[in-house]
């Protein structure tokens, strides 16, 4: 399996221990700099302003009508209305999670498409999600011979005590 992902972390390098992993930048795509055709799933993760919109609209313009091919946006929990303080990132999310739903239920789209909405990621103190069960989760939905839209992966802990204790560690520099 070849997997193609925008941006480069701990995520990425974890992802490429199961399968052959390239990353990118989002221009690469958006630019045509990068061929499609030898990928097999394309993990959108990148983000800088509303790129990851144009990485979907370009990858998805490729894989249109190839049913074997499979989109996977990271997006976040921050894309539900009126949740995040974050007013722009909350924003962008939200735009590429309305573009997907658009894709995925307007459209003639054949390639698979899934939005994962990740709550707080790998913090050192606060309740979060390894990446290593997101990677899990993703080689699942890439093994499954049916499609999963939307999943939101989040620590069970209470949400609105994550906010406060994450705002209360921004304030003292933790």
């Amino acid at each position: 399996m070849n997997v193609l992902i925008t941006g480069n972390s701990n995520f990425s390098h974890g992802l490429s221990l199961l399968a052959n992993v390239t990353t990118c930048r989002i221009s690469d795509i958006t630019n045509h700099d990068i061929g499609l055709d030898e990928y097999d799933v394309f993990i959108n993760y990148g983000r800088q302003g509303f790129g990851q919109v144009s990485a979907l609209q370009a990858v998805a313009d490729e894989w249109w009508f190839d049913s074997n091919k499979i989109i996977i946006n990271i997006s976040s929990r921050a894309a539900q209305p009126n949740i995040s303080k974050g007013y722009m990132y909350a924003a962008q999310k939200a735009a590429l999670n309305h573009y997907t739903n658009n894709l995925q239920y307007n459209s003639d789209i054949q390639c698979r498409l899934t939005t994962l909405n990740l709550g707080l990621m790998e913090h050192d103190t606060l309740p979060s999600v390894p990446w290593s069960q997101v990677i899990e989760i993703i080689l699942e939905i890439i093994d499954k011979p049916y499609a999963v839209p939307e999943l939101t992966i989040q620590h069970p802990a209470n949400y609105l005590q994550v906010q406060a204790d994450k705002l209360l560690h921004e304030l003292l520099g933790l």
